[in-house]
């Protein structure tokens, strides 16, 4: 019996010792689990800042790209211009030289008799030395 008493007083002691001990220890545990949050949310804000790092460098290199391909883009039209205008001045340059060379500047008669030309137009025919000077309205040699 006297076993029983015991055991009934312990069960009757029982929820306030439980009481007491958790009004003792809850700040103990309320501090503990706001310092495991505070350094769960310390991790997960160091996270996100190095993943933010990374992702900074990342957008970096692909302004870095983008800045070369722009760069590649201008020196190819740039070439492209300088090639059209190389091409544009040697097609010029040997059409020039055919000109000059092929097309007669000066005219040499050599003559002891009078030289007529109708109101001063000439039409040169032909090619190499010999010349003919055609009149205008009879398309006669002179």
């Amino acid at each position: 019996m006297e076993r029983l008493k015991t055991e009934s007083y312990v069960l009757n002691k029982l929820p306030d010792k439980v009481a007491e001990h958790l009004k003792a220890i809850i700040p103990a545990i309320s501090q503990e689990i706001k310092v495991t949050l505070l350094q769960d949310l310390d991790k997960a804000i160091h996270i996100c800042y190095e993943n933010l790092k990374k992702l900074e460098g990342k957008a970096e290199l692909a302004l870095a790209k983008i800045e070369q391909i722009d760069e590649q883009r201008f020196k190819k039209s740039l070439k492209q211009a300088l090639i059209t205008v190389a091409l544009a001045v040697s097609l010029s340059t040997a059409s020039t030289f055919l000109l000059v060379r092929y097309y007669p500047h000066f005219i040499t008669i050599n003559t002891d008799k009078e030289i007529k030309v109708d109101n001063s137009e000439v039409t040169i025919w032909g090619k190499g030395n010999t010349v003919k000077i055609m009149e205008r309205n009879s398309g006669k040699s002179r």
